[in-house]
């Protein structure tokens, strides 16, 4: 198949991407170009995948004068990308959009005659507006990461829920681990590692602290002053220098507040050996399972943290491990994406 993907125009795509919107287009383009299909991303202009990458604007053409992202720029910039890719759909047998921030494409996809499918990452969107876009563009092909996700938004006409994939060979196993908790995540509120920070001061717990920056003031005023030798915080990672902190870990503390649409990162971990102490939002019940592979606590208890990683040495590493090998395999997420295409494309 031949297959158009809009990627993220702000971050680029490649190996070394952190978020988890932009590891996963570029594991998902790798893994069908693996398979023999044609992918051409539009996206950042630095993003690096092996087939053609089209251009579509530099992260600082996106910057306002305080060095943000334009939210105005960003919505004129996403335009142009669906331009870019409908003045050559007929070179395509699909669409496939992988944007966080799916709804700016929306009023677009009415200019595509191929089928369009979008993979929903999340979105700042209520329950109304939800409801409103998918009764307004009924035509697009839906796909959630999981069940949680899904419930918790209105039915699109068309939708189908799809677990994310990792490559499970590329997050190298460790049966030992140092002492050590782990939190990475993009920087903002919403992830709340403030809760990961209290919890390691009160329990005189080492963390270490990873990803970029998203907001400048909630890091010097959250995190900067509680850095010391037991609380670090080591920058954005390259995915060797990620795995190396994952295989490591006693465990990976994961705090996100408002219910996020899979969890990434909490998958990697796990591939890894590394049990998981997770609030209980979104899809983590779903990754989670108590005492197997980690602990499922209840949403902005610190005090439930530090009782999950007293009772941490309970669980068994290569149980982390097994618990992804084949639920969250890419290839087996790579089958679910092509059948849907191919009913598609077949009609049936």
């Amino acid at each position: 198949m031949k297959i158009a993907v809009a990627g993220t125009i702000d971050t680029p795509i490649s190996a070394s991407s952190s978020a988890g919107t932009e590891i996963w287009t570029h594991n998902f383009c790798q893994e069908l170009i693996r398979q023999g299909h044609e992918i051409v991303l539009f996206a950042d202009g630095s993003s690096k995948i092996d087939g053609e990458v089209v251009s579509i604007c530099s992260h600082s053409e996106l910057l306002d004068s305080e060095g943000k992202i334009s939210k105005s720029k960003l919505a004129i910039f996403t335009f142009e990308q669906i331009l870019q890719i409908a003045k050559r759909q007929q070179d395509f047998d699909l669409i496939q959009i992988s944007i966080f921030s799916f709804a700016y494409v929306l009023p677009a996809v009415k200019l595509f005659t191929k089928p369009v499918f979008i993979t929903v990452h999340g979105s700042g969107m209520s329950y109304i507006d939800a409801d409103m876009f998918f009764k307004h563009y009924p035509s697009p092909h839906y796909i959630f990461s999981s069940k949680a996700f899904a419930n918790s938004w209105p039915s699109p006409k068309n939708s189908k829920i799809v677990s994310h994939g990792i490559k499970i060979e590329d997050f190298l196993y460790s049966d030992k681990a140092d002492d050590y908790f782990f939190w990475m995540s993009r920087i903002s509120p919403e992830k709340r590692v403030e809760d990961a920070i209290k919890f390691a001061i009160d329990e005189g717990q080492k963390l270490v602290i990873a990803g970029p920056v998203r907001d400048q003031n909630y890091f010097d005023t959250n995190i900067k002053p509680n850095l010391n030798d037991k609380i670090q915080y080591v920058g954005e990672l390259n995915f060797e220098q990620k795995v190396a902190y994952y295989q490591k870990a006693k465990a990976f503390v994961f705090t996100a507040k408002p219910p996020e649409a899979f969890g990434l990162v909490a998958v990697e971990a796990l591939a890894c050996g590394t049990p998981v102490i997770a609030y209980d939002v979104g899809a983590m019940s779903e990754i989670i399972e108590n005492g197997l592979n980690g602990y499922i606590v209840k949403s902005g208890s610190v005090e439930d943290i530090a009782i999950a990683a007293d009772n941490i040495n309970k669980i068994k590493r290569n149980n982390c491990r097994d618990s992804v090998k084949d639920k969250f395999n890419m290839e087996n997420m790579i089958k679910k994406y092509i059948d849907y295409y191919e009913s598609e494309l077949n009609g049936q």
